[in-house]
């Protein structure tokens, strides 16, 4: 590991957050990636 330091967790945790927050990379409205699982039918 060539970059380790305390700066970079506080920033990639900064930056999680803030995906959180604002939603960006959100495809479907309301849904995150896929649709939700409404099972198998068995």
């Amino acid at each position: 590991m060539d970059n380790r330091s305390l700066w970079l967790d506080i920033k990639i945790l900064f930056f999680t957050v803030k995906k959180v927050v604002v939603r960006d990379g959100i495809n479907a409205d309301g849904e995150a990636i896929m649709s939700k699982f409404t099972g198998n039918g068995s």
